[in-house]
C-alpha cells in the first residue's frame, strides 16, 4: 500500500490531524460492536476492515498506543442459571476492555474474545435440540425470568431441559436459539 493508497482508504484529506482521525475511527469501531449482537460473520468481516486500516495508518507513520490485554479464560458448568450468569458477567467484563481500549489491535482482540465467549455459550446448549425459524432477541431479564421458573419446577440442569416439556420458556429457548445462530 502506497501512501496515496493509505490516505484514499482512510478517506483522509491533507490537512486532518492523523492521530484525531485515528481516534475518530477508534471511536467508530468501538461503537460498531457496542451496537451489534455479537455475530462471529459480522464480526470477523468488520477485523478485515479493521486490519486494511491499521496498515494504512502504519504506511502514515501512526504508531497505536497498544497496550497488553490479558483474559481469563471462561469454564461454563452444566446449571442453566451459572451459564447465563458467567455468560453476562463475562460479557460485560469484555465491553468494559472495549469501551476503553485504546488501539484497534486491542479492538479485534476484544471482538475475538467475544465470539470465543458466544461459542462456548453455544456449546453448552448443543445438546438442546430447539430450532425456530424466527430469530428474535430475547431481553436478558425474560431469559432469566424462565431460568427462575424451570429453578423452582426442578429443572436446574440443561440435559433436563426437553423442547417438547418445556416449550412455554420462549424466552430461554429463543436466547438458545440466538446463541447458536450467531456462531454458526
Amino acid at each position: 500500500m502506497t501512501i496515496g493508497e493509505a490516505k484514499a482508504y482512510l478517506s483522509l484529506t491533507d490537512e486532518a490531524n492523523l492521530e484525531n482521525h485515528y481516534d475518530e475511527f477508534l471511536f467508530k469501531q468501538k461503537e460498531f460492536f457496542r451496537q451489534r449482537p455479537i455475530s462471529k460473520r459480522i464480526y470477523t468481516n468488520q477485523f478485515i476492515k479493521i486490519e486494511q486500516a491499521i496498515v494504512a495508518y502504519e504506511k502514515l507513520g501512526f504508531i497505536s498506543r497498544n497496550i497488553h490485554l490479558e483474559f481469563a479464560e471462561t469454564t461454563f458448568g452444566n446449571e442453566i442459571k451459572q451459564i447465563f450468569n458467567l455468560y453476562h458477567l463475562t460479557k460485560n467484563q469484555l465491553y468494559h476492555f472495549l469501551y476503553s481500549a485504546e488501539s484497534l489491535i486491542n479492538i479485534i482482540l476484544i471482538g475475538s474474545q467475544l465470539i470465543n465467549l458466544e461459542t462456548k455459550y453455544a456449546f453448552c446448549f448443543n445438546t438442546v435440540n430447539f430450532s425456530d425459524s424466527q430469530l428474535t432477541l430475547p431481553d436478558p431479564m425474560n431469559v432469566l425470568k424462565d431460568i427462575n421458573e424451570l429453578n423452582e419446577i426442578g429443572i436446574q440442569f440443561i440435559h433436563q431441559l426437553d423442547v417438547n416439556k418445556h416449550s412455554d420458556f420462549v424466552y430461554l429457548f429463543s436466547e438458545i436459539n440466538r446463541v447458536k445462530r450467531a456462531v454458526s
